[in-house]
């Protein structure tokens, strides 16, 4: 089953997963799933594996408790720790950080096998999409350059035998010209190789993080709910990495096997018994690379994922630079970050570890390769079984044969994080784009949607497995009206506005347009009709225009102005600055104030005339009067506008005030009629 199923069928968000959607999840899929309350005595007559709640924050996986290092050795349990990986715990250390709380599950009557393993290799056909000729021309090149490494050695034997020890004098011209030109082919294919493994190292660097970032914008919302935005910014610039790979080590590693084999080939034909000992030897560094490998097998991961802990923790902290130094966090924020920075640094020394005593292993082998065919071929020589020019040629040979054994050892650990990486951008791209892409989208249209707006009984929530956050929500906006939406926290109020800009579907229920389904407009139509603002202002280093137009050329200057104007941040900011709407923007908006930079945002919802505005708390940080003034303008666009907020100053003279209560409306009406009501509105009016 594939993660990004997993999680979905988990309801995994962000704060993780609660223990009785894990079990639900379970029993859908034919297990039969049990949660239990236990000691660790109790614990050791579980059939592992088993769910473990963990120090009281995430979960673990038991595979065995038992002794580590035989029968005498320490008492404990091996676990998989999606923190640390798979690790040995002592039985007290366990027992500390051991909740109690278990689930099991075990395969039931309607449990069936299905799918099949994850593996880099159904990931390869993508990745070398556009590199077809250039890796052709690397493996024909990589081939002829094994032919001239043979014909050197073979050069050398008759050398030795003919003209060193025979003292044949005729010919040795032709001799050396084979082997200046043997050496000028050697340099002219080495040259062609590069230069195609550069090559397609940029295509596929190139096309990767395109087709990688068109992916990832196309996702729906729930899966970014679901992951940190460093996390994801990491995972694109992983497709540099994963292009290097593909395009100088997997390339050259699947060469580098052919190789292996045909130099064996071409020994066999030289001395039969000098071969077996040459190829024993070079199958101990065959040996050594798979016990190195298993040893990193389950820390490439990790390392993934604390070096995306630590980005995201730097990222974080730097953005919120100005909040931390009014606090006095910065001690707090860099003991967090020192403690994050140590355990990547940790995981990256456990992995270093295994790979540099490879590094050390694989060039002692290859001597020791070497000197035993060396000592071995000399006595052979002497006893007359071969000649010594076949011994020199014999000797060149195994030089190349262990060169790519070699090569291969420094590969595997590469492989292995390119096999991480490769993970890590799969469980991205395999995740369903929003269906709104997925429809296919009519010839353009020059209508555009009055702005009548119909929620019909919807209901909705988050997660599937937990009660709906919305229920049997009804709510009707026309052209030129203004709703406004009031309430507590947690009451639902931005998830109906996040519905209404078509971020997400209802569970139930109907969201129209101009009395098509939200689901059936075209979403070029929709985006050009439906602007929705909330609290959150994002703001990046361009112009005024650039940030308000969002790099759309069509769109004329005049309406940019128009648009800022509306928002009442025009006249007296953007104009006094030198360049007007050509005026620099500061990453984050920070050359602008808070009440400057949320009317900014407003302004790039207004610029191409929506006939829908849902607006949540964009007016949180305005005075009275320069609210007062947006909103005239508003009116004046005539466009459906949905208002949320918590001052309730913003809401007085809308047409219709709706109260909502844990999902559902307990009020609706005016000002005037829900105040003297002495209801829940009026509550909220005294409260604030």
């Amino acid at each position: 089953m594939a993660l990004e199923e997993l999680r979905i069928a988990c309801g995994v968000s962000r704060d993780g997963s609660r223990a009785s959607n894990l079990l639900k999840a379970a029993r859908r899929h034919g297990l039969t799933a049990k949660g239990m309350q236990m000691d660790v005595a109790a614990l050791a007559e579980v059939r592992p594996p088993a769910i473990l709640f963990w120090e009281f924050n995430h979960y673990v996986v038991l595979e065995g408790i038992g002794r580590r290092l035989g029968p005498l050795g320490p008492r404990g349990a091996r676990i998989n720790d999606p923190a640390h990986g798979r690790r040995f715990v002592p039985l007290d250390e366990f027992d500390a950080a051991f909740t109690g709380v278990v689930l099991v599950l075990e395969p039931g009557p309607d449990f069936r096998r299905g799918g099949r393993r994850p593996g880099v290799l159904r990931a390869m056909p993508a990745r070398l999409r556009g590199m077809s000729g250039t890796m052709l021309a690397v493996v024909l090149a990589s081939l002829l350059l094994v032919v001239a490494g043979a014909t050197v050695p073979a050069l050398s034997r008759t050398y030795v035998d003919l003209f060193l020890i025979g003292g044949q004098t005729s010919g040795l011209d032709v001799l050396f010209t084979a082997m200046a030109t043997t050496l000028a082919v050697t340099a002219t294919l080495t040259a062609v190789q590069q230069a195609n493994l550069l090559r397609g190292r940029v295509i596929s660097a190139t096309l990767g993080s395109a087709r990688f970032l068109r992916h990832l914008l196309r996702l729906p919302v729930s899966f970014y709910s679901q992951r940190n935005a460093a996390d994801l910014v990491q995972r694109l610039q992983s497709n540099d990495t994963v292009a290097d790979v593909l395009a100088r080590d997997l390339a050259a590693a699947g060469v580098d096997a052919v190789v292996v084999l045909l130099y064996a080939l071409l020994l066999w034909s030289y001395d039969p018994g000098l071969t077996v000992l040459g190829v024993l030897v070079a199958l101990l560094n065959v040996v050594a690379m798979r016990i190195v490998l298993g040893l990193r097998a389950t820390g490439t991961q990790k390392l993934r994922a604390d070096s995306a802990r630590l980005t995201n923790t730097s990222y974080s902290g730097l953005t919120l630079i100005e909040s931390m130094k009014a606090t006095g966090g910065e001690d707090g924020f860099f003991r967090r970050w020192a403690g994050q920075h140590a355990t990547t640094l940790d995981t990256q020394q456990r992995l270093g570890v295994p790979s540099a005593w490879l590094a050390v292993v694989a060039p002692t082998l290859a001597a020791l390769n070497s000197a035993l065919i060396l000592t071995v071929g000399g006595l052979r020589a002497v006893e007359g079984h071969l000649t010594v020019g076949l011994l020199v040629a014999f000797q060149a040979l195994v030089t190349s044969f262990t060169a790519p054994i070699t090569r291969l050892n420094g590969v595997a650990g590469r492989l292995q994080d390119f096999a991480a990486d490769v993970a890590r951008l799969k469980d991205v791209e395999n995740f369903p784009v929003d269906p709104v892409y997925a429809r296919r989208e009519p010839a353009p249209s020059t209508r555009r949607l009055t702005g009548l707006v119909e929620l019909d009984r919807v209901t909705f929530g988050y997660s599937p497995l937990d009660p709906p956050l919305l229920r049997d929500f009804s709510l009707t906006v026309g052209p030129g009206q203004r709703v406004a939406l009031v309430g507590g926290s947690g009451s639902g109020k931005s998830t109906v506005s996040r519905l209404l800009a078509g971020l997400y579907s209802p569970w139930e229920g109907t969201i129209r347009v101009d009395g098509t389904p939200l689901g059936e407009i075209p979403r070029g139509a929709l985006a050009a009709s439906v602007s929705f603002v909330d609290q959150d202002v994002f703001l990046f280093a361009g112009t005024v225009r650039d940030n308000v137009a969002l790099w759309d050329p069509s769109i004329p200057d005049d309406a940019v102005i128009e648009a800022l104007r509306d928002a009442a941040v025009y006249d007296d900011v953007v104009a006094r600055r030198p360049g007007g709407i050509h005026s620099r923007v500061e990453q984050d908006g920070r050359n602008f104030s808070g009440g400057q930079r949320q009317r900014l945002e407003l302004a790039r919802a207004l610029v191409r005339r929506p006939s829908v505005l849902v607006l949540d708390e964009v007016t949180s940080a305005l005075d009275a009067a320069t609210e007062q003034t947006i909103i005239d303008n508003l009116r004046r666009r005539g466009c459906a506008c949905v208002v949320i907020a918590h001052r309730l100053s913003t809401v007085r003279d809308s047409d219709e005030i709706l109260v909502l209560h844990r999902g559902t409306v307990v009020e609706r009406g005016r000002h005037e009629r829900l105040s003297a009501a002495g209801g829940a509105y009026a509550a909220l009016v005294r409260e604030r």
